[in-house]
């Protein structure tokens, strides 16, 4: 048999999803930074406003203090499951990888949304508390439930760690079989 059909450990399990979380958090990372510059030159050259610097320092400190103990934990608890289902069947090549992956970072984004909405939900249902957002003059969040445009912003959000998951599952397939090539 050759390298590649040999079972995989959870050892080696447990060392690709960790490099599945690093790197699905630096993605992550990288999409948000990017969004951060892309919203800002948006808004100096359409809306006038000054040019500032974003804290990046500070976005990337705040993700890798909380992001990463947290990417971890998600990996393990989501990509785990779906990893060893993909074992039974020998599904190894980088396409697969890319997709599970991707199916663990759906998941894992659908939960955050799912997480959002329940705090939503909360103030919602409190007659003492009330919280709206506005992003570039649209509302979305009203009365902490998002609104029509918070739900397309959301679906962004889910395709952010969808791409950020697929991204991830490339990266655990590398760390575990580095020399396979498909």
């Amino acid at each position: 048999m050759t390298a590649e059909r040999n079972a995989l450990t959870s050892n080696q399990m447990l060392l690709g999803l960790a490099a599945a979380a690093a790197v699905g958090l630096a993605v992550y990372i990288g999409i948000t930074l990017l969004s951060h510059l892309l919203e800002l030159g948006v808004a100096s050259l359409v809306f006038g406003e000054k040019w500032t610097t974003p804290p990046i320092l500070q976005i990337v400190l705040l993700y890798l203090i909380l992001g990463l103990p947290l990417s971890f934990a998600l990996s393990v608890a989501i990509g785990l499951p779906i990893w060893r289902r993909a074992e039974s069947r020998t599904l190894r090549s980088g396409r697969h990888a890319a997709k599970l992956g991707a199916m663990a970072g759906a998941i894992i984004g659908l939960l955050v949304v799912a997480f959002g909405f329940l705090m939503g939900l909360l103030t919602y249902l409190d007659a003492n508390a009330s919280f709206s957002k506005w992003i570039w003059g649209y509302q979305v969040r009203e009365d902490g439930l998002p609104t029509l445009v918070g739900w397309a912003f959301e679906i962004v959000n889910v395709a952010c760690f969808t791409l950020a998951g697929s991204a991830g599952g490339l990266a655990a397939r590398w760390a575990v079989l580095p020399r396979a090539r498909t």
